[in-house]
């Protein structure tokens, strides 16, 4: 039984720039093929391609081995991933971490998923490690404004796929890690790429129905209320919603809010319904999507636009007829 994981960072922003003109980084080759056996924790199978040698070792002085693998989380014989494990004695290789693609192919050019450094309760450190489809020359984070650079390996089942992670001993804060990037030899910037497909995630708030806003303006004596269209999500399905890569900063929020920077007008019912969560008791709280569920003054939704809260709204035949205050946590 391997010691459980008692913290995780997987703090990575996509975004940015970093300088590429640091020494090449080091890579890594898989060892020979040699019958091992896999403890298939999570039902994966594998390994797929030869295992692929770390550098970094565990607690107890062994070597962690990154190797592919099929079944567990993925979809069909033709996805894949990778896990993280050790060789124990009579050459059986005990998994501690694995990642398949959760979004879209596994295959896509760019950047998927990074397994966040671990610190484990026995003193080890698995270190953080992923894939980028393509052939990058070298893959960089920024940590407090010092570039880390990860170690590289191809696959061997697959060289159009390159393996990577960060050595621990290199790592101060992995909590702090920004800007996940890819170049080429020529020290070029390469595409993050990752899972696409995403559509625009902000609501149509001069549709009739709910809608997820920011509250700018709430006027009952003009009777109208300006809106700037918005979600409202948790920190993953945030992530989903607009494509942005499971290992980016913003998908380890509690509640991702973000507003899509315009304004609109809507006219305001005469009596509108108005919820709020008040002092924060439970039955108010109401739900994510539908908001508060208990009654509150104009002069409360007005506070609320002061601060340009979070609201649920309903449009009905045009016209603003419900604001109801999204509960955060």
């Amino acid at each position: 039984m391997r010691p459980f994981a008692v913290v995780a960072a997987v703090l990575i922003l996509t975004a940015g720039c970093t300088d590429a003109e640091h020494d090449r980084p080091e890579w890594y080759d898989g060892q020979p093929p040699r019958p091992v056996t896999i403890d298939r924790v999570n039902g994966i199978k594998g390994p797929v391609g030869e295992l692929i040698s770390t550098g970094v070792r565990n607690a107890d002085g062994a070597e962690y081995l990154v190797y592919g693998i099929t079944g567990g989380g993925v979809r069909s014989p033709e996805d894949f991933g990778f896990a993280l494990g050790v060789r124990e004695p009579g050459d059986r290789v005990t998994e501690d971490a694995s990642n398949t693609e959760g979004q879209g192919p596994p295959a896509t050019p760019g950047f998927h998923l990074l397994q966040g450094q671990m610190d484990l309760v026995d003193g080890s450190v698995l270190p953080a490690y992923g894939y980028y489809v393509g052939h990058p020359a070298r893959i960089t984070v920024t940590e407090v404004g010092q570039v880390v650079d990860a170690r590289l390996a191809r696959w061997s089942h697959d060289p159009g796929v390159t393996v990577f992670w960060f050595d621990p001993a290199q790592v101060r804060d992995a909590t702090q890690w920004t800007d996940l990037a890819a170049y080429d030899r020529a020290g070029r910037r390469l595409p993050g790429g990752g899972p696409a497909g995403a559509r625009d995630p902000f609501p149509d708030v001069t549709r009739d129905g709910s809608a997820t806003v920011l509250l700018l303006s709430f006027d009952p004596r003009a009777r109208s209320a300006v809106v700037e269209p918005a979600v409202f999500l948790p920190g993953p399905d945030y992530c989903e919603a607009f494509g942005i890569s499971p290992i980016d900063v913003r998908c380890a929020q509690e509640i991702a809010i973000e507003g899509d920077k315009t304004r609109v007008t809507l006219p305001l019912a005469a009596e509108p319904e108005l919820r709020g969560v008040g002092d924060g008791d439970t039955e108010c709280l109401g739900s994510m999507t539908g908001g508060a569920t208990c009654a509150v003054t104009p002069a409360y939704i007005q506070d609320l636009a002061k601060a340009d809260a979070a609201v649920s709204v309903t449009v009905r035949d045009g016209v603003l007829v419900r604001i109801a205050e999204l509960y955060q946590p």
